[in-house]
């Protein structure tokens, strides 16, 4: 996708440190209002609106995760959800399906998918500050940061991996590891693995997501006029009382067929 201007620190009044962390990690990050305005301005140019265009979501379950969800709801209204850890669609092909079957007549569909990563007040990348008045700190994502120990230690040979589940439990943990195995050297072997974790997350997203969407679409009631956007990147959390950032990856739109049409820029 095209570049994007600007910086978080001209963009926000917070922790210098926080700001220079995410302008270094993530540059091209933008601050949820200013995601939410450029998307909505270019797809505004393909038909899409408020009142036809039916937002789709695949962020973690993880409750700091909604606030981006929100920010895009100001626009395209309450969004039909199928993420769970990590942001992973878990719902799949079923749940696409059955979105697409929910478009209102004549409309679009806008899919956002994203990992999501914390970036503390002191630059910290992995971990976030979640309420005013609390003083501790937690990991960021916590499911992903967990599964990318997993899949470490079983690269290095120090544990074995999961077996696959005979159980909805913990079915999502033991697809994520998975999910994640292939990139168990790249986050062994970078100096900074809670940085490369979002970014490593994001590839095995935008492949799955593109599976979904070529496979969901065919098929479907959608009418031919319809469009499907699916904007992908990485969700940045910060402190209470600061905006959230989102680094934009990709940009696509697909036809009703599931073919894509064009790379969007923001």
């Amino acid at each position: 996708m095209g570049a994007v201007v600007g910086s978080a620190a001209l963009r926000d009044k917070g922790s210098k440190a926080m700001l220079d962390r995410i302008d270094e990690a993530f540059p091209g990050s933008l601050t949820n209002k200013e995601l939410v305005s450029r998307v909505s301005e270019k797809l505004a140019k393909y038909g899409y609106d408020g009142k036809t265009t039916l937002l789709c979501t695949s962020v973690c379950c993880d409750e700091i995760t909604r606030p981006l969800e929100s920010d895009f709801a100001a626009v395209y209204r309450e969004s039909y959800r199928m993420g769970g850890l990590a942001g992973f669609p878990w719902g799949g092909i079923t749940a696409f399906a059955s979105m697409v079957a929910h478009i209102p007549d004549g409309g679009s569909a806008l899919l956002v998918y994203a990992p999501h990563v914390g970036v503390d007040a002191a630059g910290y990348v992995g971990t976030v500050t979640r309420r005013h008045g609390d003083s501790s700190q937690s990991p960021c994502c916590d499911a992903a940061v967990g599964a990318s120990r997993h899949v470490v230690s079983v690269w290095t040979k120090d544990e074995p991996p999961f077996d696959a589940p005979s159980t909805p439990h913990d079915a999502q943990h033991v697809y994520l590891c998975d999910a994640l195995m292939p990139y168990a050297a790249r986050l062994d072997e970078s100096s900074e693995p809670m940085v490369e974790l979002p970014y490593a997350l994001y590839d095995a997203q935008k492949e799955i997501v593109t599976n979904i969407v070529q496979a969901g679409c065919g098929g479907t009631i959608m009418a031919a006029e319809g469009k499907v956007a699916v904007l992908g990147g990485i969700q940045i959390n910060t402190p209470p009382g600061h905006t959230d950032y989102f680094l934009p990856l990709s940009f696509e739109l697909f036809n009703p067929k599931g073919e894509k049409l064009e790379d969007l820029t923001l």
